[in-house]
């Protein structure tokens, strides 16, 4: 063979060569471009959950106040119920009040829990809730 022939074949190898790293070289830049996609959704999973947990513990502790404050309330209308029934108490309400004092007691209740509930414990997350 002559020279020039050992010079094309040169000149192709290292044209393969070339195009192999270059091609190399956008397969990394895509794959750090892919790293970066998936970091930037781990740390935007991550604020997510820790925006959800914080929400939950706010939840449960407004949901404990509320029933401690239910719980209370309940428990004064009892109070006033019994004392009503104790002959010993000079303590005497007439029915209609006592009618009026348990639905208004009630009613005073169990709305509020029903509205609390549906706010606090609604769901945001995969498109269910009100």
């Amino acid at each position: 063979m002559s020279q020039s022939s050992y010079t094309l074949l040169d000149l192709l190898i290292r044209r393969a060569i070339a195009s192999r790293e270059a091609s190399s070289k956008e397969a990394s830049s895509e794959e750090d471009e892919v790293t970066t996609k998936a970091k930037a959704d781990l740390e935007r999973q991550k604020a997510k959950t820790k925006e959800i947990e914080d929400r939950n513990k706010h939840r449960y502790k407004y949901a404990g106040q509320f029933m401690l404050i239910s719980s209370l309330s309940l428990f004064f209308v009892a109070v006033l119920v019994v004392a009503d029934g104790l002959t010993s108490v000079a303590f005497d309400l007439s029915d209609t009040v006592l009618i009026a004092l348990l639905g208004t007691a009630l009613s005073t209740v169990f709305a509020p829990t029903y509205l609390l509930a549906k706010y606090l414990f609604k769901h945001d997350e995969g498109g269910r809730g009100t």
